[in-house]
């Protein structure tokens, strides 16, 4: 077959071994329907590496053009052409994949380079339901590659993926709502689920999601889950940190934990379960109170357990308190209705009654617990009552019954003066005897 005169040059040059030209010369006997000579021409080019050779020589392949068929043989010319980025042998490569995950693949990879019939094809796999082809189908409309730039199409694409459960698109929306809508509560709706397909960065976003963390201190906790592990980068529970979370039952707290503030867990009211690490060492005033919980144990590490922190805990029936303890806060267990008598004993022996708050007689009088004249009364219970029988029925009875005299006359006028005449000539006699009226803790 004579060739024409224009492709005369590019049969000299494809003699001389140049892949393009033999490439167009292979293409002009396709096109005449000599696929034996295209073939032939195809291969040299191939075997140059030459990518739209390799691909149309393993077509012939696939087909039996020209050639003995030999499938194997012609999607190793494909691929080899598909590999290098030429955008049609990815085309085909999607076609003859048996993979759907790989067709998606090789049809985006053609797509984004602008090839139409790649796009055509994604687009009949996202409209079956594939939320691959969905997602790189809304990638692509957004931004404008591989198609012109549609952000309501792309839109629709990603509203897909989402419906159907793509893993990609809920931690996109989940950061969406992060981000820009500060809606904490519904990103992390998109990030559990997002977690829950596999997702690898949706758990580390849920936790900043749901724990607001500043320099390892939890400032808030901002999630909705009913049992809660907190994260072992957080060091301290700051002030307020889980009040009023009122549908916690149970929480984990890490070891790396050393301190819990004022309100941590104030106003928890169904909070049931916590265990307190040994690495802590302060407990903050209401730290607890007003929660569920029936018994705690306080760990060996802890020095100071603040005001109120576990008062009104109505179903606070146990807890144990380490001889590390130094300082209980006023009524830090006021209003524990079922704590054993066995563990108010205890307490009451090291600490005396002021942590089971109530305002007693002396407070009441002088307006203060940290008071001078309080101060030296304070000395002549613990250096001189609880050292002996008398005494200490002394301290248990009037422990018992002042908080209630106080609630009924305490605002009496008649009741002030009479209890400070009696008080201030005690506080006279006592501090003669060397009772100082200096500031004092218990």
């Amino acid at each position: 077959m004579t060739l024409p005169d224009d492709m005369m040059f590019a049969l000299k040059q494809a003699e001389q071994g140049e892949p393009m030209a033999q490439c167009l010369v292979g293409t002009w006997y396709l096109g005449q329907k000599d696929y034996t000579s295209a073939a032939k021409w195809f291969e040299k080019a191939a075997e140059q590496n030459y990518a739209e050779a390799q691909m149309r020589l393993g077509l012939q392949y696939s087909t039996g053009q020209g050639v003995t068929e030999n499938i194997v043989k012609g999607l190793e010319w494909i691929s080899k052409a598909a590999e290098k980025g030429y955008a049609r042998a990815q085309f085909h490569m999607g076609n003859f994949s048996e993979d759907i995950t790989k067709s998606v693949e090789w049809y985006h990879k053609a797509a984004i380079q602008g090839d139409t019939d790649a796009v055509h094809e994604l687009t009949i796999l996202a409209e079956q339901g594939n939320t691959s082809a969905q997602k790189r189908l809304w990638a692509m409309y957004m931004n404008g590659i591989g198609v012109p730039k549609d952000e309501k199409e792309g839109q629709k694409w990603f509203e897909k993926a989402v419906e159907n459960g793509d893993p990609d698109a809920l931690f996109t929306l989940g950061r969406s709502w992060m981000q820009h809508g500060n809606d904490y509560k519904k990103a992390a709706e998109y990030f559990k689920k997002a977690e829950a397909q596999g997702h690898v960065e949706a758990k580390d976003y849920l936790v900043k999601c749901n724990f607001n963390i500043n320099n390892g201190t939890l400032v808030k906790y901002r999630g909705t889950e009913k049992n809660v592990t907190i994260p072992s980068s957080i060091t301290s529970i700051g002030p307020g940190a889980f009040e009023e979370c009122k549908e916690i039952k149970e929480i984990i707290i890490p070891s790396s934990v050393t301190s819990i503030g004022d309100r941590a867990f104030y106003c928890c009211f169904r909070l049931n379960s916590i265990t307190i690490p040994s690495n802590v060492t302060s407990i903050g005033e209401r730290a607890f109170c007003l929660t569920d919980l029936s018994s705690i144990t306080i760990p060996s590490s802890v020095i100071s357990i603040g005001e109120n922190a576990f008062s009104h805990c109505k179903e606070l029936q146990d807890i144990i308190i380490p001889d590390s303890v130094q300082s209980i806060g006023k009524g830090a267990f006021d209003k524990c209705e079922k704590l054993n008598k066995t563990s108010e004993s205890v307490i009451r022996k090291r600490f005396g009654g002021k942590p089971f708050g109530g305002c007693y007689i002396a407070t009441a009088v002088y307006g203060s617990y940290d008071c001078p004249q309080v101060w030296t009364l304070r000395r002549y219970r613990d250096f001189k009552l609880a050292n002996n029988v008398i005494g200490r029925f002394f301290i248990n009875i009037y422990y018992a019954i002042s908080p209630s005299v106080v609630k009924w006359f305490g605002k009496e006028k008649w009741f002030n003066n009479f209890w400070r005449f009696i008080l201030d000539h005690k506080i006279n006699i006592l501090q003669k005897h060397g009772f100082e009226n200096t500031p004092y803790k218990d």
